[in-house]
């Protein structure tokens, strides 16, 4: 039987990604409440099992940040997306522009939010002061913009760090530590600042 906690977990999941959708990659799609349900049955497994592993039976919030954008990365809770642009001028209703890496999209502007999330309860980088907990809260916004549209050579063409990353996510084998890298990444660099 699924716990009333982890199916309230799903439903807060659910609506944020519906949020991101709509507010960070300007897309309308299908968002499943029992995909939202499975990501959330897996997460606490593995937050548990983590936590059961540390001796101080706490994780660093790289962790539940990473393992979160993995699951969502690979259940795939959305489904039918498409730009909220195209929406407006297809006098038919027909749409032929489906965006299909909108999972891999959604797990990284999740990894951001949770990132913000994070620095405003002053957990990233403890013992700061509320001045320095506001100033890292609009640094994690300013350092995780700055990381994804960071310039890329990719061989014969140019690309950046979120195309880059979303091509991974999608076709590479990529494992919930890659995403807890990429988290640490950009904790490192606001350590740097």
């Amino acid at each position: 039987m699924i716990a009333a906690k982890q199916k309230s977990k799903a439903k807060k999941l659910h609506i944020l990604i519906k949020k991101i959708l709509e507010k960070k990659c300007l897309h309308l799609a299908s968002v499943s409440l029992e995909c939202c349900l499975n990501i959330i049955t897996h997460y606490d497994r593995d937050v548990i099992r983590l936590a059961n592993a540390q001796e101080s039976k706490k994780l660093h919030p790289s962790k539940p940040i990473g393992y979160l954008a993995f699951w969502i990365r690979k259940l795939k809770p959305i489904s039918n997306a498409y730009p909220l642009n195209l929406l407006s001028k297809s006098p038919t209703g027909e749409l032929s522009e489906e965006c299909l890496d909108i999972n891999e999209m959604v797990a990284i502007y999740i990894m951001g939010y949770l990132l913000e999330k994070y620095a405003e309860k002053g957990v990233l980088i403890p013992n700061q002061s509320k001045e320095k907990t506001l100033a890292t809260t609009i640094r994690v916004t300013e350092t995780f913009h700055d990381l994804l549209n960071s310039r890329l050579f990719l061989g014969s063409e140019a690309g950046n760090v979120f195309s880059s990353l979303k091509h991974d996510m999608r076709y590479r084998t990529f494992g919930p530590h890659h995403m807890v890298h990429i988290v640490n990444s950009i904790i490192w660099r606001l350590q740097k600042r």
